[in-house]
């Protein structure tokens, strides 16, 4: 069998890729909840283990599955109170577990261990916009997570 002559190139055409703005927006909102997802279970990693918990424990489906579906899924209250937090409405009603959750800890944490669980109550109860929010999370030191 003879081998196929690869298709003829438009000469009027480049190889670039081009990438539409919607594109880019969705991307970098990928990268975004990427970065949650892994500096949300450092903060998990290291609140256990101020605790006595082993860090294996935190790997499972409670753990991080449970932390992954908060931060992809729409049916989460979570991931939908924050959707509508960052489009300047009201969480929800009712009790949101994350929302309660950092309100309760920001009371026996500092923002140094916690940043993103500080973030989340600053925005939630009213004390800091999301764009400052996100502007203190981008601008805090490079670390060991």
């Amino acid at each position: 069998m003879a081998a196929r002559e690869p298709a003829p190139q438009d000469s009027n055409r480049s190889n670039a890729s081009i990438t539409s703005r919607r594109d880019v927006a969705s991307s970098e909102r990928a990268s975004a909840r990427a970065a949650v997802i892994a500096r949300g279970f450092s903060e998990m990693v290291r609140f256990a283990r101020a605790r006595g918990a082993e860090a294996e424990t935190l790997s499972g489906l409670s753990g991080l599955g449970d932390l992954v579906l908060t931060c992809t899924s729409e049916k989460s209250r979570n991931f939908s109170a924050g959707i509508r937090l960052g489009e300047g409405k009201d969480a929800l009603p009712g009790t949101v577990e994350g929302i309660a959750t950092a309100a309760a800890l920001v009371t026996e944490t500092s923002e140094d261990d916690l940043p993103i669980t500080h973030a989340v109550h600053s925005v939630a109860s009213g004390v800091v916009s999301v764009e400052d929010s996100v502007d203190r999370l981008l601008s805090r030191p490079v670390r060991k997570e």
